[in-house]
């Protein structure tokens, strides 16, 4: 599960904080930063990051929070098809993904993946997939998310003599052929895969 816009800003304030001064702030300092009526609020945030695996806090010292710094988070705006056509929408969540996922200098954001389409390649219902946002795709068969219609997926990318295909990975579907009167649009390429569970 992701994490909400709120959590994300304590998180974020953290880090830039460390960053900062080379420690975590105490948990006073985050009340008074974000304005919250007392700590036990805080420790609520802090719990929820720390069950999450965004943090560490140890028991024996006033600044007790130690950052995960191998991961970074990143938008998770909704679900993407993995067989039929879903619709994308935006929301206020985010998901942490390994820096080794992320290239320098490039917007990623994440999907959850309903349906069964890419099973053949390992991508299954549930799955976080991590996009790095561009809006063509470089090889054939490269794994992209795409936008048909208003409508997101996840496939496999082909260009054949001017038309495009989208290809699964999974024998019940038959390919998509992207007609040139569809609303068609790639919204990135595939990255990486979080499995949560």
């Amino acid at each position: 599960m992701g994490i909400t816009q709120k959590q994300q800003m304590v998180l974020d304030f953290l880090k830039s904080y460390e960053e900062k001064h080379g420690f975590t702030p105490t948990q006073r300092q985050i009340a008074q930063h974000f304005e919250f009526k007392s700590v036990g609020t805080v420790q609520d945030y802090l719990a929820y990051l720390e069950k999450h695996g965004h943090i560490q806090r140890a028991r024996d010292e006033k600044r007790n929070l130690i950052l995960n710094p191998s991961d970074r988070s990143v938008p998770l705006l909704g679900k993407v098809a993995a067989g039929l056509p879903i619709e994308h929408n935006i929301n206020d969540e985010f998901i942490e993904v390994p820096t080794t996922m992320l290239k320098k200098g490039h917007s990623h954001f994440a999907l959850m993946v309903k349906g069964d389409s890419m099973v053949d390649i390992g991508i299954v219902e549930g799955d976080y997939v991590v996009i790095r946002q561009q809006t063509t795709a470089n090889t054939n068969g490269q794994i992209i998310v795409a936008q048909i219609n208003n409508e997101a997926v996840i496939k496999r990318y082909f260009k054949k003599k001017g038309v495009i295909e989208l290809h699964s990975e999974n024998p019940k579907y038959k390919p998509i052929i992207i007609d040139p009167e569809d609303d068609f649009k790639i919204l990135g390429v595939f990255v990486g895969l979080i499995r949560l569970n």
